[in-house]
């Protein structure tokens, strides 16, 4: 179900710009990660989780890589997907973009932002 739910974030960001999984490429573009999830366990044993996710960016283009993370957070805001036994209710932005380093002998800049995912889990 995780690998589902990561593979529907991912495949809003593909729309955007190429996203991996995992570090960012040495090439630049953007990645995620899963960070942290907190569960809350109903009466009917299904789960509502909380996932936190890292969608970190590195480039030469400051502006470029700003303005795709503007559409990628709209998009990502708007994106509500399902499977067999889970459904995304909600994503929301926790993070905007923020400057982590620049790598001055490749003039790329690195940014991490982060979304809470609000995935319902049921039999």
């Amino acid at each position: 179900m995780f690998d589902e739910v990561q593979q529907s974030i991912k495949n809003v960001i593909d729309n955007i710009a190429t996203c991996t999984v995992g570090s960012i490429p040495s090439t630049g573009g953007f990645s995620i990660y899963f960070g942290s999830g907190s569960p809350v366990k109903h009466l009917d044993n299904s789960l509502l989780f909380n996932i936190t996710v890292a969608i970190n960016a590195k480039s030469t283009n400051l502006q470029d890589m700003l303005q795709k993370y503007s559409l990628i957070l709209k998009a990502l805001n708007n994106h509500k997907d399902e499977g067999a036994t889970w459904q995304i209710l909600d994503i929301v932005t926790t993070n905007s973009p923020s400057y982590v380093d620049r790598d001055l002998s490749t003039k790329e800049w690195l940014y991490n932002a982060l979304v809470d995912v609000q995935v319902y889990i049921h039999e």
